[in-house]
């Protein structure tokens, strides 16, 4: 591997903050410790959340057999990634002290 060269086999994570370390004046990490941590936590509740219900949505069959049970996994991905979308929105409104498409309803 040659020094600016990415390695092969990386976690999403690395690749957000390996193109931010290339590019640090776009601003998009966060480098001071306690932001990093931070973002660091939602990028792992993202993934271990939002991404687990999504995929029962797009791979339902992966689940179940039956066509109509295939129908209720996804349905009841599609329920969880709403609220999981949901709870995302109220907390960036929160942090951001803006309204957001869902807490203004």
């Amino acid at each position: 591997m040659e020094r600016d060269e990415p390695p092969v086999a990386w976690a999403r994570f690395d690749r957000l903050r390996y193109i931010a370390a290339r590019h640090p004046a776009v601003g998009l990490w966060p480098w001071d410790a306690r932001e990093e941590a931070r973002c660091a936590e939602w990028l792992n509740w993202l993934s271990s959340t939002i991404h687990v219900a999504f995929v029962h949505v797009r791979r339902a069959a992966r689940y179940a057999s039956d066509p109509r049970a295939v129908e209720d996994v996804a349905a009841t991905g599609k329920k969880t990634c709403r609220e999981l979308w949901q709870a995302v929105d109220e907390k960036i409104g929160y942090f951001l002290g803006t309204e957001t498409i869902v807490n203004t309803s």
